[in-house]
């Protein structure tokens, strides 16, 4: 008789089942939320929700490792066995393989036709990477030539008075293959821009004054 009453009831048995699976729905509805209830939009949101999730103590770690190429991967870890990785582009300090030189000159295009054109100084030139996102100014001096420094690639100049309004180009610069050019690392390459006949701009700068 005492073993008899040692042992559960089948109704109580039945009680701990239910309860037991309760339990393990509301463990998996914490740690896997549906999406539209979650903030975790980013990398690494998610990677703190489920780190929160899985410990309270225990906060995620980063480490970095960098490969020949320039490209770093960051290694995110929490509890194990969860290790997330994701590239990251390295900006290195060295110039020296990518770095170039553009000899520019800016000139305008003479009012009677068959004169020589006639150098367009202090020309605001703006430079477009077409197979990048740089985008650079220069500024000519007063006999319409400067040396600007380039990182390697593919450019589209603009032309712009000192007062940033845009200058109309002469027909042929307008042309694709006279207003873009490509420039190799650790060279210098020659560039002309020339204004359109009638193109008026302002070459002055704003004087420096007391504020």
């Amino acid at each position: 008789m005492a073993l008899r009453q040692g042992l559960p009831s089948k109704e109580q048995a039945q009680a701990r089942v239910r309860s037991s699976t309760e339990q393990r729905q509301l463990s998996n509805k914490e740690e896997f939320p549906v999406k539209q209830n979650t903030s975790a939009n980013t990398f690494r949101d998610i990677v703190d929700f489920r780190c929160n999730s899985m410990s309270q103590t225990r906060r995620p770690q980063t480490s970095m490792k960098c490969l020949s190429n320039g490209v770093c991967i960051a290694l995110l870890a929490c509890a194990y066995p969860f290790v997330f990785v994701f590239p990251v582009r390295a900006q290195s300090p060295d110039l020296s393989k990518t770095v170039a030189y553009v000899s520019l000159t800016t000139a305008q295009s003479p009012a009677i036709k068959g004169n020589a054109d006639n150098f367009a100084p202090n020309v605001l030139v703006r430079f477009n990477q077409t197979d990048g996102p740089l985008r650079l100014l220069a500024i000519t001096n007063r006999y319409g030539t400067a040396t600007v420094p380039l990182e390697a690639g593919t450019y589209c100049v603009e032309a712009f008075g000192l007062d940033g309004r845009l200058i109309e180009l002469s027909e042929r610069s307008r042309q694709t293959s006279h207003r873009c050019f490509t420039v190799k690392a650790g060279g210098m390459q020659e560039f002309s821009v020339t204004l359109a006949a009638n193109a008026k701009y302002v070459q002055s700068m704003p004087s420096l004054g007391v504020q």
